[in-house]
């Protein structure tokens, strides 16, 4: 009967209803701190990303521009080293780059990819035979990344003539672990920052909290005594806030 359906779902959203409401932590003070914790959490694990990608991506980009710019420097003095056929001059041209931070190899190649300089002296002679290599031998005569990713990154650069012509190629290979050990410090000190504001804020919140639950406390205390028939209580609270204002309205 329509009579008994109203009290059934007036019924049943009581019941679903006070689960509800005790799952948020009660105290006025609970709440406000852990309100900011979350906060501050958020809002410090939203920034030290940031900061992470902008540093990864401008340590990326400088690697990439400190690379190419070797990679270029060595092709143009390899030209006339190339065009005598000096492969001891093109040796110590290689080996000069040894002192490079972070180098993992340097090499000058024919057109047909025969290793005729490389850092590791036992390379010499040797035929670039792996895809990528002979991928950059049949391609356009052009500086390219031949690999890229956090542990190498490998740029190649044409050696040409005072014609135009291409005569060689050069590769250098420079390692990346320096990116991810910057990486690891902002990393490290954002969370240690983060750590430290977060506690900052936690303990403002509880500060704060304690202040206002003890006023809330207080008026709770007064109407209660109030209600118990004390009409000589008084909330007393001052100031022109919104509590105050309130304790000014029990009191009268």
């Amino acid at each position: 009967m329509p009579a008994a359906i109203g009290p059934g779902k007036a019924g049943a959203t009581a019941a679903t209803d006070g689960p509800r409401q005790r799952r948020w932590p009660p105290g006025l003070r609970v709440q406000i701190i852990l309100g900011v914790t979350v906060v501050h959490l958020l809002l410090v694990a939203a920034f030290t990303l940031d900061v992470l990608e902008r540093q990864r991506a401008f340590l990326t980009r400088q690697s990439g521009e400190q690379t190419a710019g070797l990679a270029r420097t060595l092709a143009v003095n390899s030209s006339s080293w190339l065009l005598a056929n000096d492969v001891a001059g093109l040796a110590e041209l290689v080996a000069s780059l040894e002192h490079q931070p972070d180098l993992r190899y340097a090499l000058v190649a024919s057109p047909r990819g025969q290793v005729l300089a490389h850092t590791d002296p036992a390379r010499n002679g040797l035929y670039l035979a792996d895809g990528e290599s002979l991928a950059m031998l049949a391609g356009e005569a052009a500086p390219r990344v031949i690999h890229a990713d956090a542990s190498l990154l490998d740029v190649a650069a044409p050696v040409l003539s005072s014609t135009g012509e291409p005569i060689g190629w050069v590769r250098v290979g420079q390692g990346q672990q320096a990116i991810g050990l910057s990486l690891a410090t902002v990393r490290r000190n954002g969370l240690l920052y983060g750590l430290l504001a977060t506690l900052l804020g936690v303990l403002f919140a509880a500060v704060v909290g304690f202040r206002l639950s003890s006023r809330v406390r207080h008026l709770l205390a007064v109407s209660q005594g109030v209600r118990a028939g004390d009409l000589a209580l008084r909330a007393r609270l001052g100031g022109h806030d919104e509590i105050s204002r309130l304790g000014a309205g029990l009191d009268a």
